[in-house]
């Protein structure tokens, strides 16, 4: 049996959060496309979202690894947010997904954030310890997270292949 290294793992993750975003009626861009469309220093967003009708960018990093996301990177994905938002000249709201929560400090950092500038940041992990602890998928959660807070919060819907909202939050 082949088991996949936590980049393949990393790598598939991301794929797999591609394909349910690109059941929005959103634009998607992958981090290449943002890459080439933002520079360079923006790779720190693996998922654009955007409506040419919305005034709103929301822009995505996934992290499927075993440690907590520490300060250097939360700095970086919120430099890349701001940079994006600068350059569109529209507010950007940031979502970090991940198996684990942020440390102390960077949680403080989206905090800090928050209270300062117009564009919005936030953390979706697995909040649930008994659903960690006994590894049920954790995949399937924080996509059923992901899809939650983009329907409840954001009025973003999710479509199935007769383009039928699915509504299994």
């Amino acid at each position: 049996m082949y088991i996949r290294t936590p980049q393949e793992e990393g790598t598939a993750f991301e794929n797999e959060i591609h394909q349910l975003l690109s059941t929005t009626k959103l634009k998607v861009l992958r981090e290449i496309d943002v890459v080439n469309k933002y520079g360079k220093t923006n790779k720190g967003i693996d998922h654009l979202l955007y409506d040419d009708n919305n005034n709103v960018i929301i822009c995505i990093q996934t992290k499927f690894t075993s440690s907590k996301p520490q300060l250097q990177q939360i700095n970086h994905f919120i430099q890349c947010v701001e940079n994006i938002s600068l350059i569109d000249n529209k507010k950007c709201i940031g979502i970090y997904l991940t198996k684990l929560p942020l440390t102390a400090t960077a949680y403080e950092a989206f905090i800090n954030k928050n209270k300062k500038y117009d564009n919005y940041y936030l953390q979706i992990t697995i909040d649930n310890k008994y659903e960690y602890e006994n590894n049920i998928n954790k995949k399937y959660i924080l996509q059923y997270n992901l899809r939650e807070y983009l329907y409840i919060y954001l009025h973003i819907y999710c479509y199935d292949y007769d383009d039928c909202i699915i509504m299994n939050y």
